[in-house]
């Protein structure tokens, strides 16, 4: 089946962006993959309740709940957090969200860390990049955290709050029956031009013709 420039097919993949990795397949496939072929730590959390990461280098996986999606049998919430670089004291924190087609609603990300007792930092993501992840991971730093605090040797941990625009949501609802109602008149409309002969009217021509012969 092919499909138009502007449709996605439902069934596209999304890929493992570890370099040498060929793996692609649903996000689902791709929380498996990255568990038990590159053992990337994973973390399950719910819309709009905060949960902690370590700031620690390299990958996190996240895996949202399904609250908010319309259609139970699409692939899982997936999204990947990269801490890096490695060598560096400051980490730069990039988060993205894994998905083959374009996102039905926005998700944002309020991040905080406590580098110093009664001292917090916060940083906002309004919207959260989407990505099928086939060019490998993009470039989405939003903060900057230090790994450790000062004269000691506990890692910060990152709280996290990831939660969908509900208006975004209700906006897409809205414009899908003001679509239907559109169609719906446009059909009116059609419908109002043809003409169809009601039976006596069938009869009459009928008789005419007979009168003609």
């Amino acid at each position: 089946m092919a499909y138009a420039p502007t449709e996605a097919c439902p069934h596209a993949p999304c890929f493992c962006p570890e370099q040498g990795c060929g793996f692609a397949g649903t996000t689902e496939a791709l929380l498996d993959h990255f568990a038990a072929e590159h053992e990337w730590p994973v973390t399950a959390f719910k819309y709009f309740e905060p949960f902690d990461v370590p700031v620690k280098a390299g990958m996190h996986v996240l895996h949202g709940s399904k609250e908010y999606e319309e259609d139970q049998d699409d692939d899982s919430d997936l999204f990947l957090l990269r801490v890096g670089p490695p060598d560096t004291t400051l980490k730069v924190v990039s988060l993205v969200r894994v998905q083959a087609h374009a996102p039905e609603y926005e998700i944002g990300c309020i991040a905080s860390f406590s580098w110093f007792r009664g001292q917090t930092q916060v940083a906002t993501l309004d919207t959260i990049l989407t990505s099928s992840l086939s060019s490998g991971l993009p470039d989405c730093g939003f903060c900057i955290v230090p790994e450790a605090p000062p004269g000691g040797d506990e890692l910060v941990f990152l709280s996290l709050t990831i939660g969908v625009d509900v208006e975004t949501m209700e906006d897409d609802d809205d414009q899908e029956e003001a679509d239907d109602e559109e169609e719906y008149s446009e059909w009116m409309r059609r419908m109002a031009w043809v003409e169809v002969p009601a039976n006596g009217d069938d009869e009459d021509d009928e008789a005419d013709g007979h009168n003609g012969d």
